[in-house]
């Protein structure tokens, strides 16, 4: 086994377990839709449908509105 290379200045990980009970909130149900959506698509391997998925993970991950819209969760996509 090798060790890792090192951290970048300014990034630190934490790394523990979860007790049962501590996994917060159910997952959002209209982020499932979307994902099922494009799952289901014939050119989900396709450049268009994997650019989707590229925002649709974006918005997931940042959390953060997009042009006073509310949370992008809650946003459709176009």
């Amino acid at each position: 086994m090798h060790a890792p290379p090192p951290l970048p200045s300014g990034v630190q990980i934490n790394v523990g377990t979860m007790s049962a009970g501590e996994e917060g909130e159910a997952p959002d149900p209209e982020f499932r839709r979307r994902i099922e959506e494009l799952a289901a698509r014939e050119d989900f391997g396709g450049e268009e449908s994997q650019r989707e998925l590229r925002d649709l993970v974006s918005d997931a991950v940042s959390g953060l509105t997009h042009e006073g819209q509310g949370p992008v969760s809650r946003r459709r996509l176009g």
